[in-house]
């Protein structure tokens, strides 16, 4: 069975070929994470940044609080909580509610995870 890294790859490339740019920004997305997982934070902050850059014009970026959170991850382990930070704005950290995607969870969590580093635990918990 191929590995999760080399399917990413494959799929990115045939997105690429055949101009879909969503697909390509999906797999990127999907990348990052297998990278962050793996230690190779480098090349997944710059799968997050570009997955994000394709999908900037896109309505309804349902993926976009994910791809925050692998590039904040990826930020936080080069020891780059400032950067990481700077991605989490008021809009995109907006409470959860129902219909929302479980992406904006996974940034929440991943919001909350700046918060213990900054030594901040009280207002980490509740997220």
């Amino acid at each position: 069975m191929p590995s999760a890294e080399a399917v990413c790859d494959e799929l990115i490339e045939t997105a690429r070929a055949q101009g879909a740019t969503l697909v390509e920004s999906s797999a990127l997305t999907a990348r990052t994470y297998v990278l962050n997982r793996k230690g190779h934070v480098l090349d997944s902050e710059a799968d997050a940044r570009l997955a994000l850059e394709l999908a900037a014009h896109e309505p309804g970026d349902f993926l976009r609080p994910y791809k925050l959170s692998q590039l904040a991850e990826a930020l936080i382990e080069r020891g780059e909580q400032a950067a990481a930070v700077g991605l989490l704005t008021p809009a995109e950290l907006a409470p959860v509610e129902p219909g929302q995607t479980m992406f904006r969870l996974i940034l929440r969590d991943t919001y909350a995870r700046l918060l213990w580093l900054e030594g901040r635990p009280q207002e980490a918990l509740p997220e």
